[in-house]
């Protein structure tokens, strides 16, 4: 199967840096993140954007989120790279806010795997001069930028994240957070994932030891009944790794 070259692209006040390197870098498909429905002053750029791509017969979705949160857009960002993850897929980090740098920089390394091919690259403009900007734009927009000089990719290196199985069993505990306790881990979580695991030592040893000494994401709150506890950094993780 042919890779398609699929393109993450959070919208901001730029036009050139979006839209120049998804031409060069011959984009097959295009995802643009933008503030919800309620919208915000980024959409008349968004609107522009679109009818370039359209001219260029290049395909694009539009997503919609709460773009100044950084949960939303790494939850999103995941959601697309596992859906893509055949593919090539490119992540512009120059194009929208700060945050979405961090996003762009953060999915790039927690979701790249053997099976994933994911990039991010920085879109290095011409020039920041707002009087060249507004003899170009006639449209009342002004971009933060105009023009292309350069397109770089990213030195991506690997952050490792808990594994599937770990994965599952912190959402368990947090669906569950007000009466979790390790029985009930032991006999409502285990038999969907294992049948192996029947025992309290078993399920201590494979799983909540790595969750609570390698990973430090959860913590036993009462031995007694062994009531267990999701620690702040779990409940962050959470946030974007939870459907």
């Amino acid at each position: 199967m042919l890779k398609e070259r699929i393109h993450i692209v959070p919208i901001g006040y730029e036009i050139d840096r979006i839209v120049q390197p998804l031409i060069e870098k011959k984009a097959d498909k295009v995802y643009l993140i933008t503030q919800g429905p309620e919208g915000d002053k980024a959409k008349p750029f968004l609107d522009l954007i679109k009818k370039k791509l359209e001219k260029k017969n290049i395909s694009f979705i539009v997503k919609e989120i709460e773009i100044k949160k950084l949960d939303k857009q790494l939850n999103l960002m995941r959601k697309i790279i596992f859906n893509e993850e055949i593919h090539q897929i490119y992540i512009n980090v120059s194009s929208g806010s700060k945050i979405s740098t961090v996003a762009g920089m953060m999915a790039a390394m927690m979701f790249k795997s053997d099976k994933r091919y994911v990039v991010p690259y920085y879109v290095e403009p011409e020039t920041y001069d707002s009087v060249e900007i507004a003899k170009e734009y006639k449209e009342n927009l002004k971009p933060f930028s105009m023009g292309v000089e350069k397109i770089f990719e990213l030195p991506n290196y690997k952050v490792y994240l808990p594994d599937e199985e770990l994965t599952k069993l912190l959402i368990f505990i947090y669906d569950n957070k007000d009466n979790i306790t390790k029985k009930k881990i032991l006999t409502e979580f285990m038999p969907k994932i294992s049948t192996e695991v029947r025992d309290y030592m078993k399920l201590r040893r494979q799983f909540l030891d790595k969750l609570e000494y390698e990973w430090k994401l959860i913590e036993t709150q009462n031995k007694k009944n062994s009531q267990i506890k999701l620690k702040k950094n779990a409940l962050d993780l959470i946030k974007f790794l939870k459907d």
